[in-house]
């Protein structure tokens, strides 16, 4: 308890408090420009299933004819939408469109979850999303993720045999977005530069108030020191507050 009332007191103190703050500020403007901003951009994708139900029939008066494999599947296109997604999500797959494991891009593909837009990802949704240290490599990274998609859904229709007429289209549903501005790694830099450099003063200042109200103590006579006077050097030692504010300011007027 006595180690906050201090480090109040210190940052009340006009010779520790704003020198300590106009530092944070610095610190957190240097830290913001430091860390380099990017852009993000993103898409939402959806299968659908050809106008002829996903079913070839070489002869009309017969009930059943080829059929495309995808849609055997109970929830078809939502199944259909979750292999495309782990196709396209591979290290191999991410590389090749521009997000290698380890690099500056963030890509992302999913069902929507990670998309605050959507409202129910019980459908057969591709959301895309990238962020890229330039505007142009986000715009070329969701762009070449989009054909990915594409061609893996018609490369698996393919690879099952489905016959070309009942393939599966990708419609796009919410288009591109233009590449924004991200800045919240830097705010979040910016934000821990300042507290870190804030605290640390503080810390800094305790530690060195502390150690002058013991040397001031140990310099006083040991003859001198009466019952009344050591019971006072006690009080001092334990109030910590009122003798880090008075070391403060005396160490400004010795600086003047």
């Amino acid at each position: 308890m006595e180690f906050w009332k201090a480090v109040a007191a210190l940052a009340r103190n006009r010779f520790v408090g704003p020198p300590l703050l106009a530092l944070a500020l610095v610190a957190g403007v240097v830290a913001f420009l430091a860390v380099p901003g990017g852009y993000r951009t993103d898409t939402s994708l959806v299968l659908a299933t050809p106008t002829n139900g996903g079913v070839l029939s070489r002869d009309p008066n017969r009930p059943t004819g080829q059929a495309n494999p995808l849609l055997q599947f109970s929830d078809a296109l939502r199944t259909a939408a979750s292999i495309v997604i782990q196709s396209v999500n591979t290290e191999e797959s991410r590389a090749r469109v521009g997000a290698p494991k380890d690099g500056p891009v963030d890509l992302v593909i999913d069902d929507g979850r990670s998309n605050p837009r959507v409202l129910d990802i019980s459908g057969p949704y591709v959301y895309i999303a990238v962020e890229a240290p330039s505007e142009k490599t986000a715009s070329e990274v969701l762009t070449a993720t989009r054909q990915r998609v594409v061609d893996e859904v018609v490369d698996w229709q393919k690879e099952l045999g489905a016959p070309p007429p009942t393939f599966l289209t990708v419609a796009t549903i919410v288009p591109p977005s233009t590449p924004e501005p991200v800045t919240r790694a830097r705010w979040q830099a910016a934000a821990g530069a300042g507290l870190l450099v804030l605290a640390g003063g503080l810390c800094v200042a305790y530690g060195l108030a502390r150690r002058k109200a013991r040397r001031v103590r140990q310099e006083t006579p040991a003859e001198a020191a009466t019952p009344e006077t050591a019971e006072e050097f006690e009080r001092a030692e334990n109030a910590i507050p009122e003798t880090a504010e008075k070391v403060a300011t005396t160490s400004g007027d010795d600086g003047d």
